[in-house]
């Protein structure tokens, strides 16, 4: 297939994609609100904990080999056999050193959170097999067909975990039908994903030489990974050791709204741009169109969700869960800074990865988990929840602003264009909304919740619309273009 019929799958793969991922998030945010009303704040800590240490095992086997096969992109059709080996293979090893740390935890922690450890690193084998067949659809640009399974497993899943939660069963919906290393969720995935995309077993063999290359670009990834692990979990150590297992199901919940609408936009990145950047990483110009556009993107969908998240924190807590749950509303508040700078993040690593740099990615996460390591404990001592909030913004602007001066050696961005536009429309949405006050005359509170959220959307959009629009108009107009194959891949303006 040529440039322009790569670059039309892109661009098309990249609208179905996104469009599914946050219907797809939609309905997993119906599901978080329902089972946040159905359990209790210890079911979501007794998660949090299994995940951590599920995850803690599992990453000492993570080298990043699916991003090195995208980033050996001419060569990953011969690699895939061996890729598929050691995937399985490491993850053999993860559950081995499970099942060993289980006999030392179980003396510390309910049995509940064993019991979900080792279940998540035995289905964890099946889901590393399937990383192949996935990393091969994404060399492929078949982000739709890749988006059409993510959203019927997130379906079917979600389904079984509202089911059982609504039978009593607490804390097992949880693991075998809601967490993404569920039992439903991994085996729905990694099923339609080889039904997709199906491997030859013939021949299938283990080949050192090139395995040796597929180690070498992801030892560094290795050390990155375990970094990332630290920053993204070490906060929710800290609020379990110090203030319980209540504050730690409060803090999570908290943590998964604050994060879950912007965290679609994440998983677009992931899923796409990644091996977007890997295919233009000799084009200077190319890669740096695209890199400017996909940033920009998410700068101006993630900055409303995190208006609203701010503003309506009180009216969405109240109307939405049980009285358990009404510390999540400060939570939330805290937690936005967070919320909009990590898809940032996340775009830069993906770039980042796809050029062979996850060196960059691991000096910059030492930074950040440096940071996360003083100020958590320190913070919680002095502000509690609130302060471990505040630890974790101030680690994520940090590294990001960092790792943005880092992406400017591989690509040119119009920052002032990009970032001025969205910022005003935000401080004019929020005044707004200020001068206008509370729209207490209409009733009930679910509707007054909707009319006050469809007022700072629509005074965003307008003003976006007012300040850039004809420029928005004209690059809608070149991306239609480039999709029906009738122009080049974008370049800068």
């Amino acid at each position: 297939m040529g440039q322009t019929g790569d670059v039309r799958k892109i661009v098309s793969g990249s609208f179905l994609t996104m469009g599914l991922s946050y219907v797809s998030r939609g309905t997993n945010m119906v599901a978080e609100i329902l089972l946040t009303r159905l359990l209790l704040p210890e079911d979501f800590a007794y998660l949090a904990w299994a995940t951590l240490y599920f995850m803690l095992f599992a990453s000492l086997k993570e080298f990043g080999l699916s991003y090195a096969l995208l980033h050996y992109h001419d060569r990953a059709e011969e690699m895939a056999p061996t890729h598929l080996l050691l995937n399985t293979g490491l993850a053999c090893i993860g559950l081995g050193i499970a099942v060993a740390a289980a006999l030392l935890l179980r003396a510390y922690y309910a049995q509940q959170v064993i019991y979900a450890m080792l279940i998540f690193s035995a289905f964890d084998i099946l889901r590393s097999a399937t990383l192949t067949p996935e990393s091969l659809l994404r060399k492929a640009f078949a982000f739709s067909r890749l988006a059409i399974i993510q959203s019927v497993s997130v379906l079917i899943s979600l389904v079984v975990a509202l089911t059982l939660a609504w039978a009593g069963y607490g804390f097992w919906a949880l693991i075998i039908g809601y967490s993404r290393y569920s039992i439903i969720y991994v085996v729905t995935f990694s099923l339609l994903v080889w039904l997709s995309r199906p491997l030859s077993f013939r021949g299938l063999r283990f080949r050192p030489d090139l395995a040796r290359p597929l180690f070498s670009f992801g030892t560094r990834y290795w050390v990155s990974g375990m970094l990332s692990l630290l920053t993204l979990h070490y906060d929710k150590f800290i609020v379990g050791i110090l203030q319980g297992d209540k504050a730690l199901g409060i803090f999570e919940r908290a943590y998964t709204f604050a994060q879950k609408p912007t965290g679609a936009i994440t998983h677009m990145i992931i899923g796409i741009t990644n091996a977007v950047y890997a295919r233009y990483q000799h084009d200077r110009q190319k890669l740096s169109a695209v890199f400017s556009k996909i940033f920009g993107i998410i700068l101006r969908i993630s900055a409303p969700v995190v208006l609203v998240l701010f503003m309506q924190a009180d009216n969405l807590t109240l109307i939405l869960v049980k009285e358990e749950w009404l510390g999540l509303a400060p939570l939330l508040r805290w937690l936005v800074v967070y919320a909009l700078i990590k898809p940032m993040q996340d775009d830069v690593h993906s770039l980042l990865l796809a050029l062979g740099q996850p060196k960059k990615i691991m000096q910059f996460a030492f930074v950040q988990a440096a940071i996360l390591v003083v100020l958590a404990p320190v913070l919680a001592h002095l502000a509690g929840l609130a302060g471990v909030a505040m630890a974790v913004n101030i680690m994520v602007l940090i590294g990001t602003v960092l790792l943005l001066r880092c992406a400017t050696g591989y690509v040119d961005v119009p920052w002032r264009r990009m970032v001025i536009p969205p910022a005003i429309a935000i401080l004019l949405a929020a005044g707004t909304s200020s001068l206008i006050g509370g729209l207490h005359q209409l009733a009930p509170p679910w509707l007054r919740l909707i009319a006050e959220i469809g007022m700072l959307l629509s005074v965003y959009a307008l003003a976006l619309l007012a300040i850039e629009g004809k420029r928005l108009f004209r690059e809608l107009r070149m991306l239609y273009a480039v999709w029906t194959g009738s122009a080049p891949p974008p370049r800068p303006d």
